[in-house]
């Protein structure tokens, strides 16, 4: 311990012995260096006033051409039509006679054609139901029939759901008629 106490006070007395308080800094000595920053009111507040007047001058020609493409955006208003048209000033020369006006023809009607008979539509193809998806399970098949969720022995309109496989749907009515549907139709 005292030999680390006898360096540091070599280590004070050669610091001491070097540069004496009173003798003055001389020039070649550094000095610190101030850095003086510049004030963001300098630069700021002027780049904010000419950014404003660079967007007011946009918009405002901006409005004016959206104001010149609409047609200058006012519509001028007429005044309203006199109810009696005024007869045109009288002539001091005599006007031609006018012959006299061809009676006015008698409105010939057209012809009634009557609407062209349409084929019946098939009403079993407007009845048939649309097949919309197949949840198959060997255990419990379901199916999306015009919408709603059907299983084998449920009702649907007038029919009933026979059977369900892996690409079709077996319906049967209250005939006794089997209709099968697809996917594909």
């Amino acid at each position: 311990m005292s030999l680390i106490n006898d360096a540091l006070k070599r280590a004070r007395q050669a610091s001491s012995s070097e540069t004496p308080a009173s003798e003055p800094l001389s020039s070649t000595s550094l000095q610190p260096v101030v850095h003086n920053p510049v004030p963001v009111t300098g630069w700021l507040i002027p780049a904010i006033v000419i950014s404003l007047i660079v967007a007011g001058v946009f918009f405002v020609g901006f409005a004016l051409a959206r104001h010149s493409a609409n047609g200058g955006g006012t519509t001028p208003v007429s005044s309203p039509a006199p109810a009696v048209a005024s007869a045109p000033a009288p002539t001091a020369t005599p006007a031609e006679p006018v012959p006299p006006a061809a009676p006015p023809a008698q409105p010939v009607a057209p012809p009634v054609v009557a609407p062209a008979a349409k084929p019946a539509p098939a009403v079993q193809a407007e009845m048939k139901p649309k097949l919309q998806g197949i949840f198959y399970s060997p255990t419990a098949p379901a199916a999306i029939v015009d919408g709603k969720t059907v299983r084998p022995g449920d009702p649907l309109s007038q029919y009933h759901v026979v059977e369900i496989t892996k690409l079709t749907v077996t319906l049967k009515d209250a005939d006794g008629k089997m209709l099968k549907l697809s996917l594909d139709n």
